[in-house]
């Protein structure tokens, strides 16, 4: 793909390094051991030393994609590039989601009364692609008469 766009091995070989690079930065960035020891023992008690210490890491490991998208670019066609920017680009915003008050969102999605309310609003919204229905959906400010 990147021959094909850029008419060069050039850009292959910088995506290959950035890669790497990518790779060395993130396992520097995160306690990747820890944190998947962690997430398959985290409980409602955990959650308060969980989030505090994981979400930091997570955040700085944003910018270790920053290279590698840079490197893709000349390899990507515009559309693509776009899409890949776009998801790069709410990494950030995703993180502080899921870290807002020691991960909430993330137990309240476990609960059952909410998974049948998302289970409701899945099957009402289905017709609805999810990018154009559901761009500033936080299901947090819901009501008790609107979760059903």
């Amino acid at each position: 793909m990147c021959r094909n766009n850029t008419g060069s091995d050039d850009a292959y070989i910088a995506v290959t390094e950035a890669i790497g690079t990518a790779v060395v930065c993130v396992m520097t960035s995160v306690d990747v051991k820890n944190l998947i020891s962690d997430v398959n023992t985290i409980s409602n008690e955990t959650r308060g030393t969980f989030f505090p210490k994981y979400c930091p890491q997570l955040k700085r490991a944003g910018s270790c994609l920053d290279d590698l998208v840079k490197a893709f670019s000349p390899c990507l066609h515009k559309y693509f590039l776009t899409n890949v920017l776009t998801l790069t680009g709410m990494y950030p915003d995703a993180v502080d989601l899921v870290c807002k008050t020691d991960g909430e969102i993330m137990f309240m999605l476990a609960e059952p009364k909410t998974k049948e309310c998302i289970s409701k609003l899945c099957v009402k919204g289905c017709t609805v692609p999810f990018h154009l229905g559901c761009d500033n959906w936080d299901i947090s400010n819901l009501t008790e008469t609107q979760m059903g």
